[in-house]
């Protein structure tokens, strides 16, 4: 039997642990320990290479697709002495989403930790690990942000924030609090759930997105001032990219990386410099996520589709015929929820329509937790 091995991967390791004669019963559980085994040995190394600048790229990426299996080194990357190395471990635990819900009672612990920077990386990482499939959309035109909710048969929806000018994304926070980006106020606030406004940066023209990075900073889309900067929480500027246009939507990626949405023009991937080191162009994106497996997630609005692309830029999953999209996320279940022009659809990996929950009447982002 021909086998064809991806080298130097830990998925070509596992495949070499189970390929050969069918197998059964205490054989068959011994074949999968090894493979957890030489799973685990990979993480270990990927972890070393969160040290490595040159080589932080391949680590986080090697620990994102060994997955489940990467989660006992992870914890233990998240007790590093490195602030910085604990914090990308906590990031991709995040990442993993459900997969690394074992981990979720050390994130809490770590989440109550006396240095602010690791207490927001947990509180950050274990509202991702225990994600229970909800939902949050902004109603723009009645300034507004629901909560959706999954119960047995249908999803149930509940105002969290109301009288909120020009709401366009919002996403829950570690704390409970809720970041929301406001357009035509040209702020981002962080409102506690009464209402009260915790924290905000208002030197913004018309922003689009807004993200709580596990360091406790804040990336922002500041669309028409062409920037995407990261704000401390003093409200200092600490990173800024500028002279983009209309830079829709931002990602800071688990390697430190930005991906950025470039509104008529591209979707880049930018190093700590300011250097692209991936871009794709296409001119009607409004978002774009980095998914586990490497492949970048686009959602071109114009062209009504959600687009897959691989790491050379080729698409290999397309969903079309969508309603003005906005965005797309990818769920932990191979799934794809589409945020749509009234509605919200999720779609299988065969991009067969599965789910269709009805909303507001233009939900500008969609973010789970």
């Amino acid at each position: 039997m021909n086998v064809l091995v991806p080298q130097s991967t830990v998925l070509g390791l596992i495949w070499c642990a189970i390929a050969g004669l069918p197998l059964t019963g205490s054989a068959l559980t011994a074949q999968d320990n090894d493979a957890r085994k030489l799973a685990r040995k990979e993480a270990t190394r990927f972890l070393t290479y969160l040290e490595l600048p040159a080589r932080r790229t391949e680590g986080a990426m090697g620990l994102l697709q060994i997955g489940e299996h990467a989660v006992p080194t992870l914890m233990r990357g998240a007790l590093h002495p490195d602030p910085a190395i604990a914090c990308m471990s906590m990031q991709i635990l995040g990442e993993l989403g459900t997969a690394a819900m074992v981990a979720e009672g050390t994130l809490h612990k770590l989440s109550l930790s006396e240095d602010p920077v690791i207490a927001s990386a947990g509180g950050w990482a274990k509202i991702r690990v225990r994600n229970q499939g909800a939902f949050l959309v902004t109603d723009y035109s009645k300034g507004r942000v629901l909560e959706y909710t999954p119960t047995e048969n249908k999803y149930e929806s509940k105002v969290v924030l109301d009288g909120i000018n020009s709401a366009w994304d919002a996403e829950r926070l570690g704390n409970g609090n809720y970041l929301v980006t406001q357009y035509s106020a040209n702020k981002v606030v962080e409102y506690d759930a009464d209402g009260k406004v915790i924290w905000e940066f208002q030197d913004l023209k018309s922003p689009l997105d807004a993200d709580r990075l596990p360091n406790g900073n804040t990336l922002i889309c500041d669309t028409q001032g062409g920037r995407v900067l990261e704000v401390n929480p003093k409200g200092k500027i600490v990173w800024t990219h500028d002279k983009l246009k209309q830079p829709y939507d931002a990602d800071r990626l688990v390697d430190g990386n930005t991906l950025i949405t470039e509104y008529g023009k591209r979707v880049s991937e930018v190093d700590a410099a300011g250097k692209i080191v991936w871009e794709h162009k296409i001119n009607d994106a409004f978002g774009a996520d980095r998914l586990p497996n490497g492949n970048t997630l686009i959602t071109a609005y114009s062209s009504r589709e959600v687009i897959e692309l691989d790491a050379k830029g080729d698409p290999v999953f397309t969903i079309s015929g969508l309603q003005s999209p906005n965005e797309a996320r990818r769920l932990a279940n191979g799934h794809t929820a589409v945020a749509e022009s009234k509605m919200v659809r999720i779609f299988d990996a065969k991009g067969k329509e599965v789910h269709k929950i009805a909303v507001v009447s233009r939900p500008g982002t969609i973010n789970f937790h």
